[in-house]
């Protein structure tokens, strides 16, 4: 509790990124309505809250993304965030929500991480601040980070950086 307290002061004060918590549980109510996953993929749910039907269309499951962008043959963009990390719902409500951040993001298969759900995929790719976006290659290998928060400027470079290689 004390580190979420100095986070939310810090993040107040200087913009710091949200520490992901030691082992710590952050209870909170999450009901995501969802959309199917292609045939043959697996039964995780793609997160899509009704709204944000022309948003950036995430997967939940790092393992069934990894899947999908092998059988498309595309680079992922891996994005973990938790729930009570101000830094990550920004990203969301105004990142991944621009029209040129989602147009650049179809080419890639998108995989949101809940690190409070999930703790062994952050723990596997080094994810120790949030928001971290990673972009990786079809084998699973980080191809760029991205630490902290972009704003959709900045995100499209960064996205862009990855289409180029």
């Amino acid at each position: 509790m004390l580190r979420l307290c100095i986070c939310l002061i810090a993040v107040w004060f200087i913009g710091c990124q949200c520490p992901v918590p030691d082992g710590k549980r952050m209870d909170k109510e999450v009901s995501p309505s969802t959309a199917e996953i292609p045939a043959g993929i697996g039964t995780t749910a793609v997160q899509q809250k009704p709204a944000e039907a022309a948003n950036i269309q995430w997967v939940n499951s790092f393992d069934d993304g990894l899947k999908i962008a092998r059988a498309r043959n595309c680079p992922l963009m891996v994005d973990f965030s938790a729930e009570w990390c101000g830094w990550c719902k920004k990203l969301d409500e105004e990142t991944w929500t621009n029209k040129d951040v989602i147009l650049l993001a179809k080419g890639f298969v998108c995989v949101k991480i809940d690190c409070d759900t999930d703790r062994q995929t952050p723990a596997r790719y080094g994810a120790k601040s949030l928001p971290t976006i990673l972009f990786m290659s079809t084998d699973g290998k980080v191809i760029h980070q991205v630490l902290g928060y972009r704003n959709a400027e900045d995100m499209i470079a960064e996205m862009r950086t990855v289409v180029k290689q």
